[in-house]
């Protein structure tokens, strides 16, 4: 069951914003220590693809950090190392009390994953279950209330490119082809 849709955000600490300055536009991150982290199923999520209005950049990020583990990449990012995207919903008490801060606010990613409850579908009918993934659902449906008045709208879900990638890069196919960057008009 579907609970809630995220919105992945760029964010660092005020303090690495400070020192190293805010970016107006995603392209702009390639002067960033970007932490990025690996999917399960092994791909580097180094291309991150932004949308203002018509307007499309994807950029390919780099930093020292790889990590297989997003919470790695968020201590990384708390302790003042570096920039990640992460989506609202999952660092909303540090967006909260001021630990992070996020960037260009007027641009979206739509490679957010969904948050959704899997269970075997005889546990469909068991009370415990339906509370428990009822109690879920408004818990999510609040921070994510909360994040789009902070955020703006949730975008729409959808698979990016690199989602049925096994292995590599992300931004391999990318950087073969050049940044894609489209301009409005």
């Amino acid at each position: 069951r579907r609970l809630a849709q995220g919105r992945l955000i760029v964010c660092a600490t005020p303090d690495y914003w400070r020192r190293h300055g805010i970016p107006a536009r995603p392209r702009d991150l390639r002067d960033h220590h970007c932490l990025v982290v690996r999917s399960p199923e092994g791909t580097v999520l180094d291309l991150w693809r932004h949308q203002r209005g018509t307007e499309m950049e994807e950029v390919a990020v780099r930093g020292w950090l790889v990590s297989e583990s997003r919470d790695y990449a968020l201590q990384a990012v708390l302790g003042g190392h570096g920039v990640s995207r992460f989506s609202d919903v999952s660092v909303w008490p540090h967006l909260k009390n001021g630990d992070l801060q996020a960037v260009m606010p007027d641009w979206t990613s739509n490679d957010a994953p969904p948050y959704s409850a899997l269970y075997r579908p005889e546990a469909r009918r068991d009370p415990l279950v339906q509370a428990f993934v009822t109690f879920l659902a408004e818990l999510l449906a609040d921070i994510e209330a909360q994040c789009e008045r902070a955020f703006g709208p949730r975008p729409a879900a959808s698979r990016p490119g690199w989602y049925a990638r096994r292995q590599g890069r992300a931004s391999s196919s990318a950087l073969k082809a050049g940044p894609s960057i489209a301009k409005p008009g």
